[in-house]
């Protein structure tokens, strides 16, 4: 099983988990950030399936206790 982002390989590690279990392939993105969208895909033996990663942002808020 191999995993891919816009066509280049990727490994496990601090970034990416990757997790299977029996026929279910996971892959996790951690700490997701715009430079993360991209095409993913994962390729076994005899298929291949691709997805679409879209990050929207989210509005922080920071408080003071001034």
């Amino acid at each position: 099983m191999k995993w891919f982002k816009d066509g280049i390989e990727i490994r496990k590690g601090k970034k990416y988990d990757i997790i299977s279990k029996g026929a279910e392939h996971i892959l996790v993105v951690s700490k997701c950030v715009f430079d993360d969208e991209a095409e993913y895909a994962c390729e076994a033996k005899t298929a291949r399936t691709s997805g679409l990663l879209t990050v929207i942002g989210k509005h922080s808020v920071l408080e003071s206790n001034l």
